[in-house]
């Protein structure tokens, strides 16, 4: 089932991801000044370009598992949900990059000053008993409006059912 879903994403992807591309591209100057416009496109770009990062770190997994890291790593490419740049990162600073590996942090530290740290995506810390407890009463809260948007949308849904059929009578 995998390899057909791969195969799906890859025949729709070749056909649809650069139709997308030029029409975002397109649509963000559409309507909009020249500032704005520089701002989004910009804004897409680099979102377009994380995407092909942990697209990367998918992909590649195996050969940056033995290419960039020593064996006895700790923090290991392959999550989709990771850019390349942060697993590099986390691998510098617990010494555990080949050769290969440092090479390719100073070319990216060369491109922007201590990328690869700068690019850990930092994993979330466990919640305290205080965020526990604001969670827990935004949520109550949440539900009280929703359920009084509720009660009022109903209130004035009868009372609309109630005129038209006083207007029959």
């Amino acid at each position: 089932m995998g390899l057909i879903v791969l195969i799906t994403a890859v025949i729709l992807g070749s056909v649809l991801l650069p139709i997308g591309f030029v029409y975002s591209f397109l649509e963000s100057f559409w309507n909009r000044g020249v500032k704005a416009s520089l701002k989004r496109v910009n804004r897409y770009f680099y979102l377009v370009a994380v995407s092909i990062d942990q697209l990367g770190n998918v992909v590649c997994k195996e050969l940056f598992n033995d290419m960039l890291i020593t064996p006895n790593s700790q923090n290991l490419f392959g999550d989709p949900d990771e850019t390349i740049s942060s697993v590099l990162g986390k691998n510098k600073l617990a010494g555990t990059l080949t050769k290969t590996g440092k090479m390719l942090d100073a070319i990216l530290g060369f491109l922007d000053t201590n990328h690869s740290i700068n690019s850990i995506e930092r994993t979330a810390q466990p919640e305290t008993k205080r965020q526990k407890v604001l969670r827990v009463v935004k949520y109550l809260v949440d539900t009280f409006v929703e359920i009084g948007i509720g009660l009022l949308a109903l209130h004035y849904f009868i009372k609309g059912v109630l005129y038209v059929y006083s207007i029959f009578l």
